[in-house]
């Protein structure tokens, strides 16, 4: 037989994944544009009112998260998604009607948070691992790695559409982009099911509570599992915070032009594409053998560059890398959570991970808010930057950390 004859045929993840990927492209476009309009607006009150009214959807996901995932694992993953792509689309369009008739007040911004904390609380766990029901194991890789691109793609689209319908339709733009995204996923959902999805069979019915503390126990002594969760608390507190409310923050502390908010967070995107194409395209090249926690430690380095940079451009180079650092360390570690991970934990295992970097933000957010308010955003920043350096050098002691 030939060289070519005895070559093992790709497999690949299929037709019904990139349907329902497409759809996750307008769903993530459309919560990318509502969450800068929020964060945009309040910024305009003050850095405390910013943090205020990310924290009130990071508190309220933090305390459902993992029983969101609990409800994944028992209903299945397509009809948590169903469900709350139709409400959350309904609720979009009656912000609009809202905002037309009371403007943009503290707690109508709040409340909106409160709101998105819910659904991402049930949507994400389900979201996270319905590629598993979609995908042969042999294809996982390729497929999650496509996944993170579409991830990257909002990353850096998200952020500058953003910026452009915030300024130039208010709240009002943002809503309304939230309603089609959550339409178009709806749609396709509907499609798929349809066709006779070969969605996820529910685990047994036991109590929420339950698989709740079943899939707790799993995490924290799966050793592989436990260390990821780790370095992810550490990313989300200090360095997630930089696109969300560090950046707007920075711009308006230095005065830079409006646009630049949504130009130095879409340069994160590109870091993190960059990051991921090296993975899905070269898996096999050295670079890819780059340590985890260095990666995370180049992150920290780029933001301590955007704290000292004197204009947009220099800042967006900084930005960049602390971007290009963290989408490494996501191409490493994401897969794992969806390749190792037994079929009646998978979800359980995802809500735990939106919890862990959910966690971080209650405090973060707050804390990176006041200290920009009282001492400046460069410290803020370089603050943000210090504390994923602490992390990383705590984490060296870890066998499990250093493996990753």
């Amino acid at each position: 037989m030939t060289e070519v004859e005895n070559r093992p045929q790709r497999v690949r993840a299929g037709s019904t994944y990139y349907a329902w990927l497409f759809g996750v492209v307008w769903t993530l476009a459309g919560m990318a544009v509502l969450g800068f309009g929020l964060a945009w607006i309040a910024t305009e009150i003050s850095g405390s009112a910013a943090g205020l009214v990310l924290s009130a959807g990071v508190l309220t996901r933090l305390i459902l998260a993992i029983p969101g995932g609990s409800v994944a694992d028992r209903y299945g993953a397509w009809a948590v998604m169903v469900v709350a792509d139709g409400v959350m689309g309904v609720l979009a369009l009656a912000l609009v009607l809202i905002v037309a008739l009371i403007g943009t007040p503290l707690w109508l911004l709040v409340a909106v948070s409160i709101i998105i904390g819910v659904a991402d609380a049930f949507y994400r766990p389900a979201s996270g691992a319905f590629p598993r029901y979609l995908v042969p194991v042999e294809a996982m890789r390729s497929a999650a790695a496509a996944r993170q691109i579409v991830f990257q793609f909002i990353g850096i689209a998200g952020p500058a559409l953003g910026a452009a319908v915030v300024v130039a339709f208010t709240l009002t733009g943002s809503a309304l982009s939230a309603a089609a995204g959550f339409a178009v996923m709806f749609i396709i959902l509907l499609a798929l099911r349809n066709r006779r999805l070969p969605v996820h069979q529910p685990v047994a019915r036991v109590g929420i509570a339950s698989s709740t503390r079943q899939g707790l126990v799993y995490a924290l002594t799966t050793s592989k599992v436990r260390a990821i969760l780790i370095l992810l608390v550490a990313v989300s507190g200090f360095v997630i915070p930089l696109t969300s409310l560090l950046i707007p923050l920075h711009v308006r502390a230095e005065e830079w032009p409006d646009i630049s908010a949504g130009l130095l967070a879409a340069s994160f995107g590109v870091g993190l594409l960059i990051s991921t194409l090296l993975f899905l395209l070269r898996p096999d090249a050295a670079l890819t053998r780059f340590p985890s926690l260095a990666a995370l430690a180049l992150a920290a380095v780029g933001m301590m560059g955007l704290s000292l940079a004197s204009s947009p451009e220099v800042g967006a180079l900084g930005v960049a890398t602390a971007g290009l650092g963290t989408g490494y360390f996501i191409a490493r570690c994401a897969p794992v959570l969806l390749t190792d991970i037994p079929d009646e934990y998978l979800s359980r295992i995802q809500g735990i991970n939106l919890f862990a970097q959910t966690l971080p933000l209650l405090f973060t957010n707050n804390l990176f808010g006041w200290l920009s308010d009282t001492v400046g955003s460069r410290t803020a920043i370089q603050v943000a930057g210090a504390g994923i350096l602490l992390a990383v050098a705590s984490l060296t002691a870890s066998k499990a950390a250093r493996q990753l």
